[in-house]
């Protein structure tokens, strides 16, 4: 499973000890994850299974590629998550366990 967590653009990337309860903002199955690539939602640069970051605009290029998309489960999912930063200046990690 992928987890995301929300996380400042200015905050160290490996600062672990961010990871709260509170900070968590969703998780992606693979298969999910792989059909959002071919979509073309998701950039084909990153890999499901190495921890990556999506900074405030690269949030803001997915919110933007999702309102192309209606009554899509794999969107939803996304959407639930990405929706979850409401700060301008905040973006999420992923972690694959």
């Amino acid at each position: 499973m992928l987890e995301f967590y929300k996380i400042a653009d200015s905050e160290n990337r490996n600062n672990q000890n961010h990871l709260k309860d509170s900070m968590f903002a969703g998780e992606i199955e693979h298969d999910v994850f792989n059909r959002l690539v071919k979509k073309g939602i998701i950039d084909k640069r990153f890999d499901y299974f190495t921890d990556f970051r999506w900074g405030s605009d690269v949030i803001k290029q997915i919110k933007n590629k999702l309102t192309n998309f209606e009554n899509d489960s794999d969107i939803i999912i996304l959407a639930r998550i990405v929706n979850v930063i409401k700060e301008d200046d905040y973006g999420l990690i992923g972690y694959c366990d």
